[in-house]
């Protein structure tokens, strides 16, 4: 019923999320995509999809750890769609929005991933590429649905880079709020060293005279500098099982 794509970029969780995967979906059907920039990685997952012979593609960033049961729960939402649906979504519980929001884990329809694949954006051309393909496809009649269902944790357990690459980004994407969010990160950095890099990034992400841009290397540099600055060494790859309190 379905094929499943985790979409890396060297995130810490990356293999924890594929280990979780493989609990519920057959390791013949599971594929790890791992291309910068987004857009490359997007070409990649709907190829995948359309060549499946799957009526469903699951897509998960690395950086989400999903929740038990996922597959099973997937089943029965992909019984309750249209068939005009191009893709049906769920929450994540974010960590640095500190919110559940929709992020991360989508699962397409791929009888429409090839009209899809004609409205995927040039390379840099947009923060939010693949938001850009689905706002396409429902300008032309088609469909997404969304569920009240958590589907997994987003961007807990990340190496700092990554922190720090995503920080950097909020501060473009979500301006409005970055006042309040900032606010909220001082707070929870007194126990957690991810805000201390959450909010050097955003004040860069708002300073620095650079476009952000969802190429995952171009922040490299910048990362390394503010973990300097704070006094801060990256993490080391995760060894360990992960457990959290939502599930």
């Amino acid at each position: 019923m379905f094929t499943l794509v985790i979409r890396a970029a060297g995130e810490r969780t990356a293999e924890r999320c594929r280990q979780m995967v493989l609990r519920e979906v057959p390791e013949e059907d599971v594929h790890v995509v791992e291309l910068v920039p987004f857009e490359e990685a997007l070409r990649e997952c709907y190829r995948i999809g359309m060549e499946s012979g799957k009526k469903w593609m699951i897509t998960i960033d690395a950086d989400v750890l999903p929740r038990r049961s996922f597959s099973k729960k997937l089943m029965k939402l992909s019984a309750r769609v249209n068939p005009n649906i191009l893709m049906y979504n769920g929450y994540v519980h974010d960590k640095l929005l500190m919110k559940r929001r929709r992020a991360g884990f989508r699962v397409y329809n791929t009888s429409h991933l090839a009209e899809a694949f004609s409205h995927i954006p040039e390379n840099g051309a947009t923060l939010r590429p693949e938001s850009h393909i689905i706002n396409c496809m429902l300008e032309r009649g088609y469909e997404k649905q969304n569920f009240n269902y958590v589907m997994g944790i987003h961007d807990y357990h990340q190496y700092y880079r990554d922190i720090y690459r995503k920080s950097f980004l909020h501060a473009s994407k979500h301006e409005k709020q970055i006042t309040s969010l900032t606010n909220a990160w001082e707070k929870a950095s007194t126990k957690d060293p991810d805000f201390k890099v959450a909010i050097r990034a955003a004040a860069d992400g708002l300073s620095l005279p650079v476009q952000a841009k969802t190429d995952a290397t171009m922040y490299d540099e910048y990362a390394a500098k503010a973990l300097q600055d704070l006094g801060l060494r990256e993490k080391d790859e995760m060894k360990k099982f992960v457990h959290w309190r939502w599930f």
